[in-house]
């Protein structure tokens, strides 16, 4: 049976990540309120963080994504967090899991996808909705 939600932050091409020691605080917050009003439940979503995998950081190329696209499960719904710094990635992910789930919703919110929501929306078809 799919999951309901995978949340995805994807690698980011900082050069000091490694010092970067913190989750998504926006993932955390949607889950927490998703679970508090019962809208889902532990079995309902997954969470990927490629953020701190440091191969994915330095080669965050479409076959490592490719790779990593395996690993994660059917889902009615995918759901990023797009910055500036994971845009790229961002976007591989997204076209690789929509290859491969085609039925799935792929989401993205983040400051990077609010500001180019057209651009993005017209370019990449794999991108169902901007929030």
């Amino acid at each position: 049976m799919p999951k309901k939600l995978v949340f995805i932050e994807a690698p980011h091409n900082w050069t000091d990540r490694v010092t970067v020691k913190t989750r998504n605080a926006g993932i955390e917050r949607i889950v927490s309120y998703l679970l508090i009003k019962n809208i889902i439940n532990d079995n309902d979503y997954a969470c990927y963080d490629f953020t701190f995998n440091s191969q994915a950081n330095e080669q965050a190329t479409e076959e490592f994504i490719k790779q990593q696209v395996q690993t994660i499960p059917s889902a009615n719904f995918y759901c990023f967090s797009t910055m500036e710094t994971n845009y790229n990635a961002t976007l591989l992910f997204a076209k690789q899991l929509k290859q491969k789930h085609p039925e799935s919703i792929i989401i993205i919110g983040g400051p990077a996808a609010t500001e180019l929501k057209e651009e993005i929306l017209e370019v990449h078809q794999q991108v169902n909705i901007i929030i």
